[in-house]
């Protein structure tokens, strides 16, 4: 196949398009804060179930404390009654009726303050870590809310560097003969890259030096003359000042 130098190496171009695109594409399937965001997540789940855990122990104590004091007023309420009827009575029996009952009172009144006390500190306790986990809940709210703000930024930003790199590859493309543009798409498909320069003996779509028998097929090639890579199967394109010096 036959093309002109200029044609040859607006190939590589071309292909700096596709590579630049194929980058952007792979850089947009796996952004970094798609993984931090993935990460976060599973914080927030793990947070959330944690807020839901405390903030049922805090519940369940403050209804524990409820429960206390209205045991506690019931019981303080009947140690006042029985006071006034012992004062009243003179009947022995009931007498000592009221100071059997009121001795049970008033041990079950000091036992209910004792536990309400204890409650309390569980209480005081479960809402330092009820106030912990809503802070940390939080802190990943807003971390989260960043990274999704950065990947949409990110992704914003690498969709215009594709749209710009389609659009110019477009223009690359539309100045080629089909011909060698189809050679190119052939080869580029079936090996991963479609065309090369080649410097001082050096395949750069490969970094190898090729051989000295290629590397003289290459110098007594014409200018216009369409050559492979032997390693990567490119088309391999030479500079004019390699051409020059051939």
């Amino acid at each position: 196949m036959k093309a002109s130098p200029h044609d040859q190496l607006a190939l590589i171009a071309l292909q700096d398009c596709d590579s630049g695109i194929a980058q952007r594409v792979h850089d947009r399937a796996h952004m970094a804060q798609a993984s931090q965001l993935a990460d976060l997540s599973q914080q927030m789940s793990i947070l959330a179930a944690r807020l839901a855990e405390a903030t049922g122990i805090t519940e369940d104590v403050e209804t524990e404390i409820a429960r206390l004091e209205s045991d506690a007023r019931v019981a303080a309420e009947r140690l006042a009654r029985d006071a006034g009827l012992l004062k009243g009575s003179s009947n022995a029996s009931e007498i000592t009726a009221l100071e059997n009952e009121i001795e049970i009172l008033t041990r079950r009144t000091s036992e209910l303050h004792d536990a309400e006390a204890r409650a309390k500190q569980e209480a005081e306790q479960a809402q330092k870590n009820l106030a912990l986990v809503t802070e940390d809940l939080a802190q990943v709210t807003a971390q989260r809310r960043e990274a999704e703000e950065s990947l949409r930024l990110g992704e914003e930003t690498l969709d215009t560097e594709l749209v710009n790199l389609r659009r110019l590859r477009d223009d690359i493309a539309g100045g080629l003969p089909a011909e060698l543009l189809a050679l190119y798409e052939k080869q580029r498909e079936r090996y991963g890259i479609g065309a090369g320069l080649y410097v001082n003996g050096v395949s750069m779509a490969t970094g190898m030096l090729l051989s000295e028998r290629d590397a003289d097929t290459i110098r007594h090639a014409e200018s216009d003359d369409v050559l492979l890579c032997p390693d990567s199967n490119c088309i391999l394109v030479r500079p004019r000042d390699e051409e020059d010096g051939a």
